[in-house]
């Protein structure tokens, strides 16, 4: 499928992605891991892209958002051909626009809740009153004042995937790439997950891309893409309302 169906009708894409190709190479074995997908993506909207382990989906991922370089296709981001930046360019455009949260957390084990959130924006240029004020207000958002000074040892599982995602939503990014954000949590922690992602895109206007197998996602997103042996073989709208 070189075209997808899904459509915004008189919105403007904030991604748009033509034509990537991506393979791995082992030995004297190509794996073709993306075959030529193009699409577009939108402020505002939660898109879920689903399939199988070794469909692509994680790949399509790192390529969109700068992680991961394609053989061959273009991502335009607003109007910017980050693949077309250098090495440093496109470092500095994902701290300046995006923001990530990834299955396996990635937090510092020596950093307290607050202090993950204080070392990013800090990179981005906040004052260290400012930066506090920032940090304090994003961990009381997402139910974590009364822990913001512990570390990830002393967290729950759905605790430290909460503080990431706050350090992901502290300095307000245009565009979210989440990968598995949910599969580790239990019901009541990855419904929170869900609603925080839902009010990045709703009140913030964040453009959101997230990787998921878990189908509890499916009725809060607004576009659902399927991947299978790197080709996109369903792009339609998900099961979210207004």
């Amino acid at each position: 499928m070189s075209e997808t169906p899904y459509s915004n009708t008189g919105e403007v894409p904030s991604i748009r992605i033509k034509d990537i190709q991506r393979s791995y190479v082992s030995g004297k074995i190509v794996n073709n891991v993306l075959k030529g997908n193009t699409f577009d993506l939108y402020p505002g909207k939660l898109t879920l892209i689903m399939g199988p382990s070794g469909s692509g989906k994680s790949t399509l991922l790192s390529v969109i958002s700068g992680l991961l370089e394609p053989d061959s296709g273009t991502v335009h981001i607003n109007d910017t051909d980050i693949w077309q930046l250098a090495p440093r360019e496109i470092e500095k455009f994902r701290l300046d626009h995006f923001g990530f949260i990834f299955q396996g957390f990635n937090l510092f084990a020596s950093l307290t809740a607050l202090e993950q959130i204080l070392i990013v924006l800090k990179y981005v240029g906040k004052k260290e009153a400012e930066a506090e004020n920032i940090a304090e207000e994003v961990l009381k958002e997402v139910g974590l004042a009364k822990v913001m000074h512990l570390k990830p040892m002393q967290l729950s599982g759905g605790e430290k995937q909460r503080v990431a995602i706050a350090r992901a939503l502290a300095k307000k990014p245009e565009f979210l790439f989440a990968d598995e954000p949910t599969s580790a949590l239990d019901k009541e922690n990855g419904q929170i997950v869900i609603s925080m992602l839902h009010r990045a895109a709703r009140v913030h206007g964040t453009t959101i891309f997230a990787v998921s197998h878990d189908p509890r996602l499916l009725p809060h997103a607004d576009r659902v893409i399927r991947i299978e042996d790197g080709i996109i073989t369903r792009d339609e709208p998900g099961g979210f309302k207004e």
